[in-house]
């Protein structure tokens, strides 16, 4: 049986290029406490009117005890200061940007689980955007 590497913790003064060369090495990484307890407080008002206006999902592969709000930037000032965070920008230059002229941010999405809810399978997202990519992206 493959042995599984333990997944790493940083704390939130990580170097960015640490962490990326462990996602790189790795595939995952975890920075504990990078948002503050204030900050998720603050980005938890913001979003949990647009959650409890969402509907519940009606299928069986979207789950129908979970909602779903998409285009949080629109949504949430501690959402859009995230995405221009330094550790964020300073991992994705490193994981992407050796691989590529330039990178964009796609889909910034909020998904509550109830209780109950099925499991999704892996899959990919790709199928539903009309651009071809040489390998769809995978969702886990």
């Amino acid at each position: 049986m493959t042995e599984v590497p333990a997944i790493t913790v940083f704390d939130r003064d990580a170097p960015a290029e640490v962490v990326a060369a462990e996602l790189d090495l790795n595939g995952c990484a975890i920075v504990e406490h990078h948002v503050d307890h204030t900050r998720m407080k603050r980005l938890h008002s913001e979003l949990q009117p647009y959650l409890d206006a969402a509907p519940y999902g009606r299928t069986e592969f979207a789950g129908r005890t979970s909602r779903r709000r998409n285009g949080l930037l629109t949504k949430s000032e501690v959402c859009r200061d995230l995405a221009i965070d330094p550790l964020v920008l300073g991992v994705c230059d490193g994981v992407l940007g050796p691989n590529c002229v330039n990178y964009r941010l796609h889909v910034t999405m909020l998904v509550e689980l109830m209780p109950g809810e099925v499991r999704q399978e892996i899959h990919r997202d790709g199928e539903i955007y009309p651009v071809r990519h040489p390998a769809p992206p995978m969702t886990l």
